[in-house]
């Protein structure tokens, strides 16, 4: 006998009485993040917590090792770009290789780079899959003493979360989490061990497991993930559930809305050395697939292009790394000085470069100053004086706000001298991957629209370091750890923030020069708010009972 649904709890901007206590765990966990997991919760029967130690079977989790869902209707109308519906089918791909995730020794890949104005669909998909495979958030685990994690010597151990887990219950504007922290592959081997799940997506028309829909609820709340089970043996409820369906809900109404925002950059290489190219090899940080888009030319008047590209998955440690190899150029060796051009669009806005290594006919290799431009945001969480104090409790008000912005020069693992900072508002105007290269701006500066930058020439940026340029926000407004180190420019310029910029550097070490370009601020792309009437009608159509879900579990 089916039981009452399983209510999972929800994916939301946290409320005020637990944005305290996780936001305190996120910046204690910075300096302290252990390397073994710190805990997860499980749902058992009667929309209970799982007792690992005195119930260990009393937990639900699916039998079956296919299971089938399907974006509806509803999805389709309110999340009608095709790269939207792509990530959340990336997010059942990352579930669906769990088990072949080796831990390593970073705890959590929660990226908090400031505030967007978007949640990231794949993030919230990520964290509702979670859900209606058997996992709870694990802050309300550990509030009723059901949290686990693996014990030394065996067996499990009550323990606190960090803040910072797939499957807590806030997720910020902006921030991204796109790869398993300790907690969830410990709960998933517990619940499911070396069974994988294989996720497969079926037709409109066909049955499904699974049913992705859009729905209406209050503006706190990203989306919304529950499941039917029954009982293993009814005899013996502490047997455990069998998950027999489930439906994950994204809300049209929150606010922000949800979707995401990718980031295109381009790099112009020129060999000074003497030495040609045969291949370029870049390792990037903030994601786990590939890239959206790759270029050898970028509209460029050149044959230094190349035939070959392939991607790969980087280091267990580092599971956000992807790398990619430009080889075998179309009329062989480039020559020395000669230029040629690569570039990338990743689905974060915040991805950088690691490391760039130019390949040699001889053999040898040698590292590029590959920068990565992204945008950057320092966040505040206001604290409202009137919820302060009383009960001990530390209450963050809402909602939380970036009091300064500007545009982050990240290096590779290389130093070199940056200058020539060049910037072209071009919102609006559609520009693309293949759009970033020199010809560009040459047309954008003819229209009167760059500007240069001299109180920014000539700067060094260390190997794996930054400098921002602050375009809103004084000295005040700037971390601690930035004013010492001085890795800043304040540029005070308002009437750039928010706005699409054309950004341009030039970087430079002894052996080679790069022309840096990137698409800073790009275009959200967004889910619809408001759908149109026929849209209303069609998301009404089955889905009613949906309506009454507006509290926040």
């Amino acid at each position: 006998m089916l039981s009452a649904v399983h209510r999972c709890c929800r994916c939301v901007l946290a409320r005020r009485v637990y944005r305290c206590a996780v936001l305190l765990f996120i910046m204690i966990g910075v300096l302290t993040t252990p390397r073994v997991a710190l805990g997860f919760g499980l749902w058992s029967a009667g929309d209970n917590y799982t007792d690992v130690i005195t119930h260990p079977n009393d937990f639900a989790s699916w039998d079956k090792t296919t299971i089938k869902y399907k974006l509806d209707f509803s999805f389709g109308l309110a999340f009608a770009d095709d790269r939207l519906k792509d990530q959340v089918r990336f997010a059942f791909a990352d579930w669906g290789r769990v088990t072949s995730v080796n831990p390593g020794s970073v705890y959590s890949y929660n990226r908090t780079p400031g505030w967007a104005p978007h949640g990231d669909i794949r993030s919230i998909a990520f964290h509702e899959i979670g859900h209606i495979i058997g996992m709870r958030h694990p802050e309300a685990a550990h509030n009723a003493g059901f949290n686990w994690r693996p014990a030394v010597g065996g067996g499990y151990t009550a323990s606190a979360d960090i803040g910072n887990e797939v499957m807590q219950h806030i997720l910020l504007p902006g921030s991204t989490n796109h790869e398993f922290s300790h907690d969830e592959l410990d709960g998933y081997d517990y619940l499911y061990g070396s069974s994988s799940i294989n996720f497969v997506e079926t037709t409109q028309t066909a049955d499904a497991d699974i049913l992705v829909r859009a729905y209406r609820a209050d503006a706190s709340n990203w989306a919304w993930g529950e499941f039917n089970s029954e009982n293993r043996d009814d005899l013996n409820h502490q047997a455990g559930r069998r998950i027999t369906d489930a439906t994950i809900d994204f809300n049209i109404d929150s606010v922000p809305v949800i979707g995401m925002t990718q980031l295109s950059q381009n790099w112009d290489y020129r060999n000074n050395a003497g030495k040609p190219t045969r291949s370029i090899t870049l390792t990037t940080r903030g994601t786990n697939i590939g890239p959206l888009g790759h270029n050898s030319h970028g509209g460029l008047a050149t044959g230094n292009n190349f035939s070959g590209f392939g991607v790969e998955r980087a280091g267990a440690d580092n599971r956000d790394d992807m790398v990619m190899d430009w080889s075998n150029p179309i009329f062989g060796d480039i020559p020395a000085n000669e230029r040629l051009h690569v570039g990338l669009t990743h689905d974060v806005h915040d991805w950088f470069v690691n490391s760039a290594e130019i390949g040699h006919p001889d053999g040898t290799t040698s590292l590029a100053s590959m920068m990565s431009l992204h945008p950057w945001g320092e966040r505040v969480y206001g604290i409202d004086p009137a919820e302060a104090g009383g009960t001990g409790d530390l209450r963050n008000s809402e909602p939380s706000y970036n009091r300064a912005k500007g545009v982050r020069i990240k290096a590779p693992n290389v130093t070199s001298t940056v200058s020539n900072l060049r910037i072209a508002v071009v919102t609006g105007m559609g520009l693309g991957l293949d759009d970033l290269n020199d010809e560009m701006f040459t047309q954008l500066d003819a229209l009167g629209l760059v500007e240069d930058f001299p109180a920014f020439d000539p700067t060094q940026i260390q190997a794996n370091e930054d400098f921002v340029l602050v375009l809103e926000g004084t000295e005040p407004d700037l971390p601690p750890q930035m004013l010492i180190d001085g890795n800043y420019l304040l540029l005070n310029r308002l009437d750039l923030v928010d706005q699409e910029l054309f950004v341009f550097v030039q970087s430079e070490t002894p052996e080679a020069v790069v022309g840096n370009y990137a698409l800073v601020n790009e275009a959200p792309i967004l889910g619809t708010g408001v759908p149109e009437p026929g849209s209303v009608a069609l998301l009404m159509f089955g889905g009613l009972a949906l309506l009454r879900r507006r509290s926040v579990a």
